[in-house]
């Protein structure tokens, strides 16, 4: 619509342009060196308009031949760069279906065709992964890490490998590299994790677990237990160390985060009962036998009341078992101590 009335328009205009120039004739003189020229201003302007548009109709032409040489090598270009990206496509189609061989063509096919490296070191270190070369892979993944764009492509295959060949060392470093490019892939943090648990770096670990949290790649309520079982170990190694008041501090952190946590609240209480604090280490046992109900807890807690009479044993018994009254082990650890002090009946009732 907007097209024909804009058509209409100029038709219009022109329209107007030729009524005018012929109620407006006018004539026009012209002498130049002997020559002299008269006619009307309509027919001069019609010569000008004319002239006007064969020079542009030749500038046209002469930008055309100008250009044609960049346009041929560009359509040529174009047409490789369609090629290349056509065998890029085949060859990732080949990696996923293991075909080794039309993977290798299509690298090599797309290497060719494609001037951009990058784009191809990867399907090429994933079809000499294919192969069985995992020298060349290798060799692949290696040139990636320089340039930005690949680097976090060469780091997972590199770690990748690394994995593979229980290289773990190597692959914690590669991880804490990942880690740094790309902080909030899951990938990357559920590996590094594993790698720190296995070389028992506590406190990165415990770090990672965190920034996994904050970055909402676990759940606070799934990352839980993991972070009271790495305050624990963390707990184990201040005592190695010595530090009995800091070994406090984190196996509490570890029992307030899972109070059913048994290895953790049997240490503290220990812990409590050589710094003179037994009742803080009862109440802290009978809060985890309410939770988890396990036989180190009872034990822990017979020594923590420092009772030693059979009678009183059963009574200690009995009082942890409140806790968790129709619980299994709360039968079974009164049973035991009225085995103790001989008390047959009330053993075989429990």
């Amino acid at each position: 619509m907007l097209r024909t009335l804009g058509f209409v328009i100029v038709l219009a205009v022109l329209a107007f342009g030729a009524v005018w120039f012929a109620d407006s004739p006018g004539e026009v003189s012209l002498e130049w060196r002997g020559w002299r020229v008269d006619t009307s201003f309509a027919i001069l302007f019609a010569v000008i308009a004319v002239f006007a548009v064969v020079v542009a109709l030749v500038y046209r032409l002469w930008l055309f031949v100008r250009n044609a040489p960049g346009r041929v090598s560009g359509a040529r270009r174009e047409s490789r760069r369609r090629r290349g990206y056509l065998a890029l496509t085949r060859g990732m189609v080949a990696v996923a279906a293991g075909d080794a061989g039309e993977a290798n063509k299509q690298v090599r096919r797309a290497d060719g065709l494609l001037s951009d490296p990058p784009i191809t070191m990867l399907l090429s270190a994933q079809a000499s992964q294919l192969s069985g070369d995992e020298a060349a892979a290798e060799k692949f993944f290696s040139a990636m890490l320089t340039r930005p764009e690949t680097e976090f492509l060469g780091i997972r295959g590199l770690l990748t490998q690394a994995l593979k060949g229980n290289r773990h060392k190597k692959a914690r470093e590669l991880a804490e590299r990942a880690s740094r490019l790309q902080p909030k892939s899951d990938w990357v943090a559920s590996n590094l994790l594993d790698l720190q648990v296995r070389g028992s770096a506590w406190s990165e670990a415990r770090a990672t677990l965190d920034r996994s949290v904050r970055n909402k790649l676990v759940s606070a309520d799934d990352a839980n237990h993991r972070l009271a079982v790495l305050d624990y170990l963390l707990g184990l190694e201040a005592l190695e160390r010595g530090e009995a008041a800091d070994a406090l501090k984190v196996l509490k952190k570890s029992c307030d985060r899972e109070p059913g946590f048994v290895p953790a609240a049997v240490r503290l209480a220990g812990l409590m009962v050589d710094r003179g604090r037994a009742a803080r280490a009862v109440t802290l046992l009978e809060r985890t036998w309410a939770h988890n109900p396990h036989p180190d807890v009872a034990a822990a807690y017979r020594t923590a009341r420092g009772v030693d009479d059979p009678l009183e044993l059963v009574k200690t018994a009995e009082r942890l078992a409140k806790s968790n009254a129709d619980h299994r082990e709360s039968h079974l650890t009164v049973a035991r101590a009225a085995l103790e002090a001989s008390l047959w009946g009330e053993a075989r009732r429990h």
